[in-house]
């Protein structure tokens, strides 16, 4: 009988902490303040799409192989938390913006990236160094700091809460994203630093020696530079062609959100290039642990459990 009921206390202890992890996991989802709206938590995208049609068209002219890339949002901070606008100005990284960044670090251990690039920002240099942390394979490599990766400057905003600048740009019939703070940068001088990193990672696939070399490139970034990448990338159908692609629209990266692609290397008989996408925005590696199980998401579910165990417990503590 004491035996049972040492059980019944260890279900219940066990269910408890899987409650406390999916709310975790649940707020990791939720308007961050940092330029979010509309979160999309995850999407995972096919990875094992067949390649038909434009695709096909790719392979014949490829000059060898895709560039893989790896965008990541920064892992939460204490001013997202708050919902207080960072823009560039520092903000450190709150104890659950470390616990994201880990596990991200966890589920790309085995990554053997031959370049990093971050921000220079604090909280982006950070998420790098978590994530490298945990690799078996790029632990010790150059972390490649850019300052055009930065988060859209926001003036005289930064430092102050979210509502102020929204409130500001509602006043002028402006989405936050359309209105420029004062002191701020405007959405074209963001554009303009995101092409220009772009530029310089896509003309890597045009070395002569990349058809021999396979590049993994981990980038560390900020929500809303992501969100106006996918805006420059998916408005340019002249230079880009978009393939397995679910367009995020006006929706943010969570943190640590990871958005995946491959960019093929092709002659110049063959343009546009062709981005093909295995994942935007995935936060699959908030639903795990560190030993590799599984986070029960449902909160709901979660509950239910705690209070089956409880009345089953009762059979044998009363």
């Amino acid at each position: 009988m004491v035996f049972i009921r040492i059980l019944v206390v260890h279900l219940l202890v066990l269910s408890l902490h899987q409650i406390v992890q999916a709310t975790k996991f649940e707020e990791a989802g939720k308007d961050s303040g940092d330029n979010n709206t509309n979160i999309e938590q995850t999407t995972n995208l096919d990875q094992n799409k067949p390649i038909t049609g434009v695709e096909e068209q790719y392979q014949e002219f490829s000059l060898g192989k895709p560039l893989h890339i790896t965008f990541v949002r920064h892992g939460e901070t204490i001013s997202n938390k708050n919902r207080i606008i960072q823009g560039q100005s520092n903000s450190q990284l709150s104890p659950e913006g470390i616990r994201q960044a880990e596990l991200l670090g966890h589920q790309m251990s085995h990554h053997a990236f031959t370049r990093v690039y971050s921000s220079d920002l604090d909280r982006t240099r950070k998420t790098t160094e978590l994530i490298l942390g945990q690799s078996t394979n790029s632990k010790s490599i150059h972390i490649i700091e850019d300052v055009n990766l930065r988060e859209r400057g926001q003036g005289i905003f930064e430092g102050r809460p979210k509502k102020e600048r929204d409130e500001a740009a509602a006043q002028k019939g402006l989405t936050s994203d359309e209105f420029t703070s004062p002191g701020g940068e405007t959405p074209e001088q963001l554009e303009n630093r995101i092409i220009s990193f772009l530029d310089g990672i896509f003309r890597l696939v045009d070395d002569e020696n990349h058809s021999s070399q396979s590049e993994d490139i981990l980038v560390v970034t900020h929500g809303g530079w992501l969100k106006k990448m996918f805006k420059v990338l998916n408005s340019n159908p002249r230079n880009f062609t978009l393939t397995n692609f679910k367009d995020p629209g006006n929706r943010s990266s969570p943190n640590t959100g990871v958005t995946k692609f491959d960019l093929y290397p092709v002659s110049e008989k063959l343009l546009p290039r062709l981005i093909y996408f295995n994942s935007i925005y995935d936060i699959s590696h908030l639903n795990q642990d560190v030993s590799g199980g599984t986070i029960l998401k449902n909160r709901h579910l979660n509950i239910q459990i705690i209070m089956a165990t409880f009345i089953f417990s009762l059979h044998f503590i009363v």
